[in-house]
């Protein structure tokens, strides 16, 4: 059977579960564009929404 794309694999888990660990501060994003909607605000309402699909 075939794995659908948003399975995640025992070693992304722990790293998610690492990172969920680690304070804000330590996490680097300096790579990761900001994202913002046509009136130039980041999106905050998306917060939980990213995190409850990540943690799935």
């Amino acid at each position: 059977m075939k794995k659908k794309s948003t399975e995640r694999t025992e070693q992304q888990r722990a790293m998610l579960k690492r990172l969920e660990e680690m304070p804000d501060e330590q996490i680097d994003t300096s790579d990761i564009p900001e994202i913002r909607d046509s009136n130039g605000w980041f999106p905050t309402s998306q917060i939980p929404v990213v995190i409850e699909k990540l943690r799935a």
